[in-house]
């Protein structure tokens, strides 16, 4: 084996392939996801062979032997980087260690305990994520939501610690329920986990509505320019809330598990510098690979992805969260499915703040638009139309049903 092919072989292991772009080839790491022009694997040579003579003879030998890929596909079965026969690269990563671990792992335990005191939930939620990062691929049937007091370390959690140990790529955070099933949502192909951070308080529509995209395998994913098409998808979803109930549980509920509620240890500036004081530097320290170890190592035996544990939680909030406005906007659109802000107003008294209104229909996905800005009889004012319309369709409905000698 010539030294080029050696330096090769060192290089397929570090993460390197060519790709092939319609400007020229590029020198790509599948392990840091970053690319570099050709001129860089000179020094890669010099620093892995010690040989400082280099020509372009050598830079053709390393090129031959490197795996060259054209497009890229996401899926966890296979190995990060792998290039298939059809000359794509896998993009899925997996957390790799960059130091020695930390051997004390006191601050690991006192952050879960902090977070949740009650056994069985600390037991549901280490489970759940040591899950996710050794069986990616195994999707399960339900969904972590996690109630807490301001401050208490969600931020922390999802930003920074599963951040960091989904490798930033495959982790993605929405604001509300409505962003779940937007219509330009991609995530769904390559995310291993959706957070919904401080979305607000939804109801029996919003819950049915995302039961259906947290227990589906495969979804419908349209992105802007391309034609539509079904991707298997890997996504969990983690459920972030300051709210008492976020959503309109039922007590036979079998898609979600909620764990109590996080309170802080002493007050919220002794939990900030908990985190950012102790916590962050302990990660930065060796941490990271210690916490990774211990989930890769943590016992599994009677973690099913296929069924939520019992909660007690559940059947505590079950049917809290829907209030008489609630019943009155629930009622309005089923039957409309496109209208104006005043014709919300009108139809649901009982709600009386406008913010409130907008707020509430966010929360179930609806957009508002000026769908008719230049139409001779349809007034040119914002509309409200559901989440499964599109701008084309939301104006044939409305038309339909408001103006129908006008469509």
């Amino acid at each position: 084996m010539t030294t080029a092919e050696k330096v090769a072989e060192q290089l397929k292991t570090k993460g390197y392939a060519i790709h092939t772009t319609p400007s020229g080839m590029k020198l790509h790491n599948s392990q840091s996801n970053r690319t570099e022009g050709l001129d860089a694997l000179r020094l890669h040579y010099i620093k892995l062979s010690g040989n400082t003579h280099y020509s372009k003879a050598i830079e053709n030998q390393l090129i031959s032997k490197l795996p060259v890929f054209y497009g890229e596909y996401f899926n966890p079965e296979d190995a990060p980087g792998h290039v298939n026969g059809a000359g794509l690269i896998n993009r899925y990563q997996r957390f790799t260690p960059t130091q020695p671990a930390a051997i004390d792992l006191t601050l690991w335990h006192e952050y879960l305990n902090r977070m949740f005191a009650d056994a069985t939930d600390r037991k549901v939620f280490t489970q759940y994520i040591a899950h996710m990062l050794r069986h990616p691929e195994q999707r399960p049937n339900w969904h972590l939501v996690i109630p807490s007091d301001q401050g208490t370390g969600k931020g922390f959690t999802w930003s920074y610690l599963l951040t960091e140990l989904l490798c930033e790529q495959h982790i993605t955070k929405y604001s509300s329920f409505g962003d779940v099933w937007a219509k330009h949502n991609c995530d769904w192909e390559d995310k291993i986990l959706m957070v919904i951070d401080d979305a607000k308080q939804g109801t029996p529509i919003t819950i049915e509505r995302l039961k259906t995209f947290e227990s589906e395998k495969r979804q419908l994913i349209e992105p802007k320019g391309q034609r539509s098409r079904m991707v298997r998808t890997y996504s969990r979803i983690l459920i972030f809330t300051n709210l008492a109930s976020v959503l309109p549980f039922q007590e036979d509920d079998r898609r979600h598990y909620v764990t109590h509620r996080i309170k802080h240890a002493v007050d919220r500036f002794e939990s900030s510098a908990f985190y950012q004081d102790t916590m962050i530097p302990w990660l930065k320290s060796g941490g990271f690979e210690a916490v990774y170890q211990w989930l890769m190592e943590l016992d599994l035996s009677d973690f099913n992805p296929e069924s939520a544990p019992r909660c007690a939680e559940i059947a505590r909030l079950a049917g809290q969260s829907v209030t008489e406005a609630d019943e009155e906007a629930l009622l309005f659109i089923e039957k409309h499915r496109v209208f104006s802000a005043s014709a919300f107003a009108d139809g649901v008294p009982s709600m009386t703040d406008h913010t409130e209104r907008h707020t509430w229909l966010q929360a179930q996905g609806f957009t508002k638009h000026r769908l008719f800005k230049l139409h001779p009889t349809i007034p040119g004012g914002y509309l409200w139309y559901a989440p499964e319309l599109d701008k084309d369709t939301a104006r044939e409905w409305f038309q339909s049903y408001y103006y129908p000698k006008a469509a």
